[in-house]
Order: C-alpha cells, then structure tokens, then sequence
C-alpha cells in the first residue's frame, strides 16, 4: 500500500520493468493501491459537496430544511 505521491508512481514503475526484464507477469497500473484514508477522505469530500449542492437547490425552489 502507497499513498499518493507521484515517486510512489516511479517505484512502482521501477518495479515492473524489473519484473518484465526477470520474466514476471507486473503491471504497475493494475498493481497500484492508493492509500485507503486518503481516498475516503476524497469521497467524502465529493459527498459534503454534493449533499450541499442539492440543499442550496431545494431552497432556491423554495424547500425548507425539516
């Protein structure tokens, strides 16, 4: 497990030519696993915004929070 910097990208890269170059089957792209808390961190982000989004468009067609 890696987090999200781009030299973790270069490791992994690294790692599958040397894979390739000993005969084993490595893809870098499949491989990659990015860190688990920054990527929930990420979704939550998404969901705060779009539950704010539908908020502020229910009150502009006149909605009241219960």
């Amino acid at each position: 497990m890696l987090d999200n910097a781009s030299n973790n990208d270069t490791l992994v890269d690294g790692i599958e030519r040397r894979a390739k170059k000993a005969g084993v089957p490595f893809n870098a792209s499949w491989a990659r696993l990015r860190c688990m808390p920054h990527t929930i961190h990420l979704a939550a982000i998404k969901v705060r915004f779009l539950r704010t989004s539908i908020f502020v468009g229910l009150q502009s067609l006149g909605f009241e929070a219960p």
